[in-house]
């Protein structure tokens, strides 16, 4: 997981394993895993 995710977490208090499962959910949908907050965000749409 990259700085930018780390900071976002941080940022709005996201529980750490909340935020595991947006990113799974994400790389189900993607193929991969998301490079960006706002790719993540896309697919939680």
């Amino acid at each position: 997981m990259n700085k930018k995710f780390r900071a976002f977490i941080k940022k709005y208090g996201i529980p750490y394993p909340i935020f595991q499962e947006w990113v799974k959910l994400a790389k189900e949908e993607l193929g991969k895993e998301p490079d960006s907050i706002y790719e993540l965000l896309e697919v939680l749409e």
